[in-house]
């Protein structure tokens, strides 16, 4: 999502450290801490480009990917939370690279136990009753050299923007109102949910069967925990004797790892040649990170 807001005139020579806050229509705010130089200042050198990395494949949905956008409590009234996202899967097709735009479409995406209507802040929660089965393709533009596509949907009648970015996923609420179904995100690469992992009830109690079943867990656990105390009394009993101190009286402490070689870089990072100037720079392939200095060891 892109943000233009246009920030007070400042009469500055050097520069001044601000942060800019930000706040939604849901009471969910972030901060942006900027360095604000002179109009006269030189502009820093840009960013180098990040290496072009394919979204083609299968997005999984799952309850890890929820991101709860919900406004809580408002006035000790508060709302119910939003809904995961997390059955099924998108699929992005093979394209090329710099594609005007791509189609992605819907595997089986479902949203359960959902707000049966968009949640007021200041008004008791509606109940959490309601499926969405989520079944429109999708449009997506390119932009930011290829590794990003951005569409518009709708999910359970409220507007979401979707962006795909060098092999991640992500769908964001735009709309006024309370969300329905929650923001969300996944990556290639990842797994599908369990069957019935994902699924929950608003509901308390039962009928007496599941109390029978709790009942019989506890028992099974009971004797679980006596078999496992004869168990280890047993191989207690015949167990090895633990290896010989050494000499001064302590166990051998183990080898220090060997130290990185000097031109080595931390996990995800590698070293990359900008095709305009044929300057080396590093890119991070786990968060699309770039940057001209060479990233150290933390």
């Amino acid at each position: 999502m892109d943000i233009t807001c246009t920030l007070p005139l400042q009469n500055n020579a050097a520069p001044i450290d601000c942060t800019v806050g930000i706040l939604d229509q849901r009471d969910w705010g972030g901060c942006v801490d900027v360095s604000l130089n002179s109009a006269a200042a030189a502009l820093p050198p840009a960013p180098p480009p990040a290496p072009f990395v394919s979204s083609t494949g299968v997005y999984y949905l799952t309850q890890a990917g929820k991101v709860d956008t919900s406004a809580g409590v408002v006035d000790g009234v508060g709302t119910f939370t939003c809904c995961a996202l997390a059955q099924g899967s998108l699929v992005v097709p093979d394209y090329v690279v710099n594609s005007p735009t791509i189609t992605v479409t819907w595997d089986g995406a479902i949203a359960e136990n959902c707000p049966d209507v968009a949640p007021i802040k200041t008004q008791p929660p509606p109940p959490n009753t309601a499926t969405h089965t989520v079944t429109l393709p999708i449009t997506m533009a390119v932009g930011g050299g290829g590794n990003k596509y951005t569409g518009e949907t709708t999910m359970a009648g409220q507007p979401f923007e979707v962006i795909l970015s060098s092999g991640r996923l992500e769908w964001t609420n735009t709309g006024g109102d309370q969300p329905i179904i929650c923001d969300g995100n996944s990556a290639l690469g990842g797994q599908p949910d369990a069957p019935g992992s994902g699924s929950s009830s608003n509901t308390v109690g039962d009928s007496g069967g599941g109390s029978n079943m709790m009942y019989g867990v506890a028992a099974i656990v009971v004797l679980l925990a006596v078999g496992g105390a004869v168990m280890y009394k047993k191989n207690k009993a015949t167990a090895s004797p633990p290896p010989p101190a050494s000499a001064g009286g302590g166990m051998y402490p183990a080898a220090a790892p060997p130290p990185p070689p000097s031109n080595a870089l931390p996990a995800g990072w590698s070293e990359m040649r900008d095709p305009g100037s044929g300057a080396a720079y590093f890119y991070n392939a786990n968060t699309g990170e770039t940057t001209w200095t060479k990233p150290n060891f933390v």
